[in-house]
């Protein structure tokens, strides 16, 4: 039986906008104004070392509040890095796997400033403020860039759940809470495949700003054409460096083809998938919002229990740009913490 999915409009009041006008079609402005948003905040696009310590990354005012366990692994298949941390005082027994984006690494859950940092940040401070006990969190990372692919390749989703998976449960001993996963841009690809392949393992999957493309990145053009016609905002380079993504791990046409959330969600979904929460800007400068909003579809005709927001709503001519990894922080906390 179907779920009921909830929709909801977020207003983006409370965010730091830049404002574009729809009503003037020009792309060559839109993406000039919104290069200069992306400019202004210089961290959220700079590439972070891998190699680092991560406890001397959480703000100082919060850094005694935490323990934290980091290590690297050289297995056989590709060197991976895990940073599982624990909230002090708190009894939660639950276990959130949170996979990073574009340019972070296994310190994203506190490190400060990273890509979407001050919204993470928010989330821990939702479950202080509202007495919720803390769940463990669990940041795995094979690099800077990487896609978990169900169909092989360089780092495949078997791999993880065969192999890295029980890495991780040696250190965070038997199972005995909920396992959430979660993923922001090109983790939340990463999350979705692993929510779609492997279901039986979450009891909950949540997605913010997930890279979704709606363009096929084996088009003659490399989807060019298609960037050119989407009718939302984004910057068209970074639509593109996404597509340069998916073909740098996948190897060809057909092995994305039966990856794609778009072609393998019909396949895939049912009503007895976790329920999902996902969370995206509509004028998400990658152009990830398209594919989003068509998964989103997808998943509620197919019986998922979905819960749907939306930021930067367009208000009269003007557009709110960018707003890629905003999300509403008091509302993945409590949908993580099982509220």
């Amino acid at each position: 039986m179907s779920q009921p999915v909830e929709c909801r409009r977020a207003s983006g009041a409370d965010y730091p906008y830049m404002l574009l006008s729809g009503a003037i079609r020009l792309r060559g402005l839109c993406m000039l104004l919104a290069a200069a948003a992306l400019m202004a905040l210089p961290s959220c696009r700079r590439p972070v070392s891998s190699g680092a310590d991560c406890a001397a990354m959480i703000p100082p005012d919060s850094a005694s509040g935490y323990i934290q366990e980091c290590a690297d692994h050289d297995g056989p298949v590709a060197p991976w890095r895990v940073c599982i941390t624990r909230t002090k005082g708190s009894a939660s027994k639950d276990v959130l796997f949170y996979f990073h984006g574009y340019s972070n690494d296994q310190c994203a859950w506190l490190a400060a400033p990273r890509p979407g940092s001050e919204f993470r940040a928010g989330v821990a401070e939702w479950w202080r403020d509202n007495g919720v006990d803390a769940p463990t969190i669990v940041v795995f990372s094979a690099g800077r860039r990487f896609l978990l692919t169900p169909g092989g390749g360089r780092y495949s989703v078997s791999w993880f759940v065969e192999s890295v998976l029980p890495e991780i449960r040696k250190k965070l001993g038997p199972k005995e809470g909920d396992y959430i996963i979660w993923g922001t841009s090109m983790g939340g690809l990463n999350a979705l495949e692993l929510y779609m392949n492997h279901p039986e393992l979450w009891d909950r999957a949540a997605l913010n700003s997930p890279m979704i493309p709606v363009c096929d990145p084996y088009a003659g053009d490399g989807g060019a054409a298609c960037i050119l016609g989407i009718d939302t905002p984004q910057i068209g380079f970074l639509t593109n460096e996404s597509l340069k993504l998916v073909r740098e791990f996948y190897p060809d046409s057909e092995s994305w083809s039966d990856a794609d959330p778009l072609k393998a969600g019909p396949r895939l979904l049912n009503p007895e998938y976790p329920p999902l929460l996902i969370e995206i800007g509509i004028a998400d400068e990658f152009g990830f919002y398209p594919g989003a909003d068509e998964f989103r579809k997808i998943a509620a005709e197919k019986g998922v229990s979905v819960e749907y927001i939306v930021h930067g709503v367009k208000g009269g001519p003007f557009w709110k740009v960018p707003n890629h990894l905003y999300f509403d922080p008091g509302k993945f906390a409590g949908f993580i913490a099982g509220d």
